[in-house]
């Protein structure tokens, strides 16, 4: 479904509106990875914590691929994504999680 983003938060002059996306890949249970490349990626507050940070244009950040196969902190990738993308309407974000392969197989 498209997002009717905010008219105010243009990033060009004509009427059309493009968004910021940003694409994560496979986490694969690393967390502090998830939460490093977050915060480069300026969608959160700090390194250590998943914090939407307020963004000056509307910003879709995209993660696809798997969260648990590996790490230890695959529970936590997961809450961090669910508490952004429930949040991000907040912050002029949007969140999309494509699932991956291996937590399909974990599903099922």
């Amino acid at each position: 479904m498209p997002h009717n983003f905010d008219q105010s938060s243009k990033v060009s002059s004509s009427e059309t509106i493009f968004p910021r996306i940003v694409a994560v890949g496979d986490i694969h249970g690393s967390y502090n990875g998830l939460l490093e490349n977050l915060f480069y990626a300026n969608i959160t507050t700090s390194k250590t914590k998943c914090e939407w940070k307020h963004q000056d244009i509307p910003t879709i950040v995209v993660q696809m691929g798997d969260y648990v196969d590996r790490g230890a902190g695959a529970l936590d990738a997961l809450r961090c994504m669910r508490d952004l993308q429930t949040k991000a309407s907040a912050f002029k974000g949007e969140v999309v999680r494509i699932v991956g392969s291996e937590l399909f197989h974990f599903i099922i």
